[in-house]
């Protein structure tokens, strides 16, 4: 600022030392111009000096403005590093997930793989002995015992019909059951007594379960409870709708049973353990679960086992 002043001092001298020069070299009528000129260019001077300062001022505004600018500038890069890094943290977790996800499909599709090829491997061995079967049936004699034979051999070929498939309806889960009850009656006396409570609003046609859903528990309440209790042998199977599904129980008043227990007539609990894998399998692709219980009945008035299974409406039964 000083130094502009001192410029401006110096340019008007000059100036002024110029004029007077040439005032000098003309007329004397004329003699009274320089100071004139002087006057005028004083004037412009301090014009000039004013305008300096305005122009220093803006100069000033400018830097202090792109001062300004910077600082948004570095907040700008300092946010938008920030947001990269959300961004690669969110593109890493969801990327975790996914790995976490594609294992637990490729173990259940793994495991699905196995059941599927027991499945097979177990359906040439009862092929092979419902042909024989149905060769000795012809050549027995006693009606009651072919009888019965046909009976085993329609309940075989059903199970072998059934386990091909992940779901089927209500109707025909009870009639194989129907069946193999018609089987076992014999060995449980005269005083074994069966039914079945169904809602009527119910269609059994319109529902569906897994295979064996409930042919298992029955044949569980059969060989673990009723089949070596005295007295009157009961076994209800109950189906009532649910807010937001089906119930379904299988009541018996045997001597109880206790899941992975066994005995030398009762098997190895093979049953079991297939349905609860299937449940778990179909279950991993539901939001909603199947849910079974098994409760023993120790009551003063009531014994036995009662087992509880609910399905999900809406429910999905493809597991592939």
């Amino acid at each position: 600022m000083e130094y502009s002043r001192i410029s401006t001092k110096l340019r008007t001298g000059i100036f002024t030392i110029l004029i007077l020069f040439l005032s000098c070299s003309g007329n004397a009528e004329n003699s009274t111009y320089p100071y004139h000129t002087t006057m005028q260019y004083s004037s412009l001077a301090e014009d000039n000096e004013k305008l300096t300062v305005h122009y220093l001022n803006l100069v000033n505004a400018y830097i202090q403005q792109a001062a300004v600018v910077n600082s948004l500038s570095n907040t700008l890069i300092a946010f938008t590093l920030v947001m990269l890094i959300f961004l690669l943290i969110a593109v890493f977790i969801n990327s975790h997930i996914k790995k976490q996800h594609d294992i637990r499909h490729l173990v259940a599709q793994n495991q699905l793989i196995r059941l599927k090829m027991e499945n097979i491997r177990n359906r040439l061995s009862p092929h092979f002995l419902l042909n024989l079967l149905n060769q000795e049936i012809q050549t027995v004699e006693q009606e009651n015992q072919r009888n019965k034979l046909y009976l085993f051999a329609r309940l075989l070929r059903r199970n072998l019909e059934i386990s091909e498939q992940s779901r089927i309806t209500l109707t025909e889960e009870l009639d194989f059951v129907d069946s193999y009850i018609q089987l076992e009656q014999p060995t449980l006396g005269g005083e074994f007594q069966y039914k079945i409570e169904k809602e009527s609003s119910l269609d059994p046609d319109l529902l569906f379960v897994p295979p064996m859903l409930i042919q298992i528990p029955v044949e569980n309440a059969i060989k673990h409870g009723l089949r070596s209790s005295s007295g009157v042998k009961e076994l209800t199977i109950g189906i009532k709708k649910q807010k937001d599904g089906i119930q379904i129980t299988v009541d018996d008043n045997g001597i109880g049973f206790t899941p992975g227990s066994t005995s030398p007539t009762s098997g190895t609990g093979t049953g079991n353990k297939i349905i609860y894998q299937t449940i778990e399998l179909l279950n991993s692709k539901n939001k909603e679960k199947i849910e079974i219980s098994i409760v023993n009945k120790e009551t003063i008035q009531s014994r036995g086992t009662l087992v509880t299974i609910y399905i999900p409406n809406n429910y999905s039964f493809n597991y592939e």
